[in-house]
């Protein structure tokens, strides 16, 4: 059990990723993670199970239940819901807080030589809006981590690891569409 770890992940403004396993504490700094970008990933979730939005993000206007949903705003195809639209725009921004956080999660556990058997997962998001789950179903956060009722100490000293490398902008572009499994086309 020497391996295990925890990965506690901030969303928000000033987002980070860290890492606290064996004797080292990593972190990424992510950078703003907006609260409607975190608050739309439920919805976007339902969206995709719905055969609504295909895993690489694009909103399908025929072929799908909500077909009378679909307006276009600003030239582009949006979900009306009851309460909100979904433009496309959400869409991406869910997308790349994915990748961020995806990418950040990858380049720690790699450095730190770490399996994501050995990991649990704690997210602090804001307004509790996104769980570990729904982080998991998204591709936001490896599937085999356990969720983590508490998490690391924010003060907690930490090396820096930056995002700015070549591995982090690969770890960046593999993370941005949704998993496959979304994909029923």
């Amino acid at each position: 059990m020497e391996n295990t770890f925890i990965l506690d992940i901030h969303t928000g403004y000033r987002g980070t990723v860290t890492l606290a396993g064996g004797s080292s504490v990593l972190r990424c700094c992510l950078g703003d993670i907006h609260v409607l970008t975190v608050k739309n990933v439920k919805t976007v979730i339902e969206l995709l199970e719905e055969n609504v939005i295909t895993n690489t993000g694009m909103i399908r206007e025929t072929g799908h239940d909500l077909q009378s949903s679909v307006i276009s705003i600003q030239g582009l195809p949006a979900i009306r819901m009851e309460d909100r639209s979904v433009t496309s725009l959400d869409i991406r921004n869910i997308q790349a807080a994915k990748a961020k956080v995806a990418s950040a999660v990858s380049v720690l556990l790699s450095r730190a030589e770490l399996d994501t058997a050995d990991g649990a997962v704690y997210i602090h998001a804001i307004d509790g809006e996104l769980s570990a789950a729904d982080a998991q179903r998204i591709g936001m956060v490896p599937q085999d981590l356990a969720p983590c009722e508490t998490g690391l100490n924010a003060d907690l000293p930490a090396q820096e690891v930056s995002l700015e490398t070549p591995d982090a902008i690969h770890a960046y572009t593999q993370n941005v569409l949704f998993p496959s499994c979304f994909d029923e086309t």
